[in-house]
């Protein structure tokens, strides 16, 4: 997971670079935990969102995050308390800020792009199961709910994810 403002798309970056400058400037410890994430990486840390009950900073799934396409970064500043602050500030500038996920910094416009079809989402969920030993039945399951899709068909997609495509 990088850490790199210069991972974030091009355009976006003399925005993040400025608000991570002004909040320096006004005293602040700025200091920028995550840019560009690869789906791997979203992957797990919804995982582990879903793991934690829905409790602290939130993770939106595989394929919907800004951070998964250079749109976003996550800043913290010390003291804390101050975050707020600095997002109603990247508000004011025209950038997406949440309270409900303080950290978060948004380049405004960004709209996940829709999932192709329904094998390829079909494939997403059952890749994301298998290298997690003992949830590979709970994902077989998940499949299995899929209209014609029989028993053995989900565990060949478990077993065989790059032949899902051979059996839709």
């Amino acid at each position: 997971m990088s850490s790199n403002l210069n991972a974030l798309l091009s355009e976006f970056q003399p925005y993040a670079k400025g608000l991570v400058q002004v909040a320096g400037a006004s005293g602040l410890l700025p200091r920028v935990t995550s840019t560009l994430r690869t789906r791997a990486e979203q992957t797990r840390l919804f995982d582990a969102y879903l793991r934690r009950g829905r409790t602290g900073l939130p993770a939106a799934p595989p394929g919907s995050s800004a951070h998964e396409y250079g749109y976003a970064f996550d800043m913290v500043v010390s003291p804390f308390e101050y975050l707020p602050a600095v997002g109603a500030y990247w508000q004011q500038l025209g950038g997406v800020w949440h309270p409900s996920d303080p950290v978060h910094f948004e380049y405004p416009g960004f709209h996940p792009p829709e999932q192709s079809t329904l094998a390829a989402n079909i494939f997403d969920l059952a890749t994301g199961f298998i290298p997690i030993f003992g949830e590979a039945q709970i994902a077989a399951e998940i499949l299995r709910s899929f209209p014609g899709l029989s028993e053995s068909q989900a565990l060949l997609i478990l077993a065989e994810p790059h032949r899902i495509f051979n059996l839709i």
